[in-house]
């Protein structure tokens, strides 16, 4: 098994679908078991070799374990980080064959935060971005701060510092955003 590392993305990057599309993004992780393809087999088909329609990556995400982080799942670790007041899982699928699979937890902008209500802030969060490669390797492809303002507009930050909001989230403490 090749050990998995966090991999931080400096700038945003859309879902372009590529590790070559964004410097120094390798493709690193551990075979996810649930998704771990059998012979030449895809991760998404059956023993047969059919495909079984979509699958829930994730799931597969929330189930797996970061290193440094063995004594809680990702999903139970993000699930319990007391801060967030709404959390959402979503996944996409590139052309190349890769899931990008996104959470995003949302901090609400506090009623005596005059200095961030009056420049419109509502919420704000983190959006964490994980990739799991065809052959089920996954690792952890970006991180951003999201800015929700009146209107519903929404602004990204990146973030380089993924070791320090994963161990706050781990720990339960307050992220500084």
């Amino acid at each position: 098994m090749r050990a998995m590392t966090l991999i931080t993305a400096i700038s945003i990057v859309g879902l372009l679908g590529t590790a070559d599309a964004m410097p120094g993004l390798e493709k690193r992780g551990v075979v996810v078991p649930s998704v771990t393809p059998a012979m030449n087999q895809s991760p998404h088909s059956t023993a047969s070799g059919s495909s079984a329609g979509p699958t829930d990556m994730a799931g597969v995400i929330q189930k797996a374990i970061l290193p440094g982080y063995p004594k809680m799942p990702i999903g139970e670790a993000f699930g319990k980080y007391g801060y967030f007041k709404k959390r959402e899982w979503r996944e996409t699928r590139a052309a190349n064959g890769n899931i990008f699979v996104d959470f995003v937890g949302y901090i609400p902008t506090g009623l005596f935060d005059f200095k961030k209500r009056s420049a419109g802030i509502t919420a704000r969060g983190i959006e964490v971005k994980f990739v799991i490669y065809p052959d089920g390797a996954y690792g952890l492809a970006m991180m951003t701060n999201v800015e929700i303002r009146s209107g519903g507009r929404i602004y990204r930050t990146p973030r380089a510092d993924a070791k320090v909001v994963l161990d706050a989230i781990y720990a339960n403490q307050k992220l500084d955003l």
